[in-house]
């Protein structure tokens, strides 16, 4: 019943459904490449983000030391474009777009989407690394 309704549905391309049930290793290929796929732009989100704390610790310590009074608005003012010319030496290739289904390129508009770098996230984390 059930494979008559999905039958229905997919129409003329029921010939897909019938060629991947004969088929399972070509299923498993898939989805192995798909999980592949998967955990490098996790392991590529990963290293981004580390690398971009190690740099705002090591920004605002020099920065921090010329200005001692300057803002966390002002660092981040100062910090966004240098971070966004900073991605294109980290060498990753991707990062899962903002529904994890596939991969979409190194910006700084899709890694906004993923992690949502502001001025409330650099003051929480230095914060965090002062304690």
């Amino acid at each position: 019943m059930v494979n008559r309704i999905i039958s229905d549905f997919l129409g003329p391309f029921v010939v897909i459904l019938q060629y991947t049930k004969t088929r399972p290793g070509l299923i498993t290929l898939a989805f192995a490449a798909y999980l592949l796929t998967y955990g490098l732009g996790v392991y590529q989100l990963r290293g981004i983000k580390r690398k971009t704390y190690l740099l705002i610790t090591e920004k605002y310590s020099e920065w921090k030391s010329a200005d001692p009074k300057m803002s966390d608005k002002v660092f981040f003012e100062r910090f966004l474009p240098l971070w966004e010319a900073k991605l294109k030496d980290m060498q990753y290739l991707y990062i899962m777009n903002k529904f994890d289904l596939w991969p979409v390129r190194i910006t700084a508009k899709n890694l906004h989407i993923k992690f949502p770098l502001d001025v409330d996230i650099i003051r929480e984390y230095l914060s965090q690394k002062e304690d």
